[in-house]
């Protein structure tokens, strides 16, 4: 695994046709524009820009919108005057004596990230599923690490979009799959 941190969250918009889905009745997706023409509010997305610690390798992971606010608000050290969903799971681990580990952005399928969160309670150790928006989200808030698995950064080092090619040699080289900090120092 290889450690990553949230560099910047970023604002984008997505603009759908005016041709209904036949399935679902709903627009559907054209391109990825940048943000420079007025549109309805429902459609704009955030993007965290994941750097890999100690590299200039970075990629992107896009969240909605309530996520992303929450994750920058949480990197600025911004608090609501009530709590929203996240500081209320972050209050919840707190409070029952338990602690966030670790987060593992652990796969990439059908262009969705999954990831782990990893809690230790009064007990043994337990590892949770989760989307990568709302544990990232908790590792901000609660000063965990977050990593990302090597099988998730080949899969994402081949999309053609993201910026993870002075790591591909390293990634191919590596005779047991796992990457370790001193395989990039």
């Amino acid at each position: 695994m290889f450690k990553v941190f949230v560099k910047d969250v970023l604002i984008d918009v997505a603009f759908f046709s005016t041709d209904a889905d036949p399935l679902f009745g709903t627009p559907s997706l054209l391109e990825k524009p940048g943000i420079n023409i007025p549109i309805n509010q429902d459609y704009l997305y955030l993007i965290l820009n994941m750097q890999l610690e100690g590299r200039d390798d970075f990629f992107k992971i896009w969240v909605g919108k309530n996520e992303g606010v929450s994750i920058a608000e949480a990197m600025r050290g911004f608090n609501l005057p009530r709590p929203n969903s996240h500081d209320t799971a972050a209050n919840i681990i707190t409070k029952l004596g338990a602690t966030l580990e670790k987060v593992v952005i652990t796969d990439l399928i059908k262009n969705t990230f999954h990831a782990s969160i990893t809690l230790r309670p009064n007990g043994p150790v337990v590892t949770l599923d989760s989307r990568p928006s709302d544990a990232i989200a908790l590792a901000i808030r609660l000063g965990a690490p977050i990593f990302v698995t090597v099988e998730t950064l080949k899969k994402i080092s081949n999309d053609g979009f993201n910026d993870l090619s002075s790591l591909k040699g390293s990634m191919e080289e590596s005779s047991d799959g796992e990457m370790k900090p001193e395989d990039f120092m």
